[in-house]
């Protein structure tokens, strides 16, 4: 009876190793499953990842970072090729301080705030350094030669330095409001008013005649209203002109494509 007793303890024994062998190989086995998975799923999502990154369109589908910095950096182009043209040409500078500071508020302050406060679902895009200055750099150069002109041949009229400084107000607010509705496409309803919301504080602050007396606005002759009105067409037609052509310059470039096979180590 004691070897009868032994012998089934040790079948048993043999039985449960044999049983826990099974379930180490089982497990193992699951856990290199789990690995070739967790492999592929990386891959996949890196190549994923590599695909959010893809060209577009300069001013259409762009996200809020890319108006923003596309409006401070056509900022900074106009106001130091005014500061230069001005410097050489030894007039007074266009617009005085309160002047200038309108047309940023209106343009790329209250703008850029709003903008920025958008929900953001558009896709990392390649180039973004080359393509805000592509666009700022020429916007800038448009918008202080328009100005600078309007303002010159305000001066060679005989219009007193408030109606030079005036003429170059309005250019440049109309340029820099064409390039604001520019890049703010596609357009929707909050956008919209946006827009129109800029445009009546921009027209308030000309008429009032409180805003008047603050910003020093003086009426000038109506043949340099007529001039700066014709320069301020030409410098927005320019703009379109423009960002169509880099569009069609950008669509003619291939997308960066991902990876069809992505080796992990």
């Amino acid at each position: 009876m004691v070897l009868a007793s032994d012998s089934e303890e040790d079948e048993g024994e043999s039985r449960a190793s044999s049983g826990a062998v099974a379930d180490g190989d089982g497990a193992a086995e699951g856990v290199g499953q789990l690995g070739d998975d967790g492999q592929a799923q990386s891959a996949a999502a890196v190549v994923s990842g590599t695909g959010l990154v893809e060209a577009g369109k300069p001013f259409e589908d762009a996200g809020p970072v890319f108006w923003v910095a596309g409006l401070f950096v056509t900022t900074t182009v106009y106001a130091l090729i005014l500061a230069l043209a001005t410097g050489v040409a030894r007039l007074p500078f266009p617009l005085l301080p309160r002047q200038l500071s309108l047309i940023g508020g209106l343009s790329i302050g209250i703008p850029g705030f709003l903008l920025a406060l958008e929900a953001n679902a558009t896709r990392a895009r390649t180039g973004f350094v080359r393509r805000v200055a592509a666009i700022s750099v020429p916007a800038g150069v448009i918008a202080a030669a328009s100005t600078f002109a309007a303002y010159a041949d305000a001066r060679s009229d005989g219009a007193t330095l408030g109606e030079a400084r005036t003429t170059a107000t309005v250019v440049l607010g109309t340029v820099a409001g064409c390039l604001l509705a520019l890049t703010a496409r596609p357009f929707n309803r909050a956008r919209v008013a946006m827009l129109a919301m800029l445009a009546a504080l921009f027209a308030a602050s000309l008429a009032l005649p409180g805003s008047r007396r603050y910003f020093e606005f003086a009426a000038p002759p109506p043949t340099t209203w007529a001039t700066a009105a014709v320069l301020a067409v030409l410098a927005c037609v320019a703009l379109i002109l423009g960002q169509r052509v880099w569009s069609m310059v950008t669509a003619r470039r291939p997308a960066p494509r991902a990876p069809d096979t992505l080796m992990l180590g």
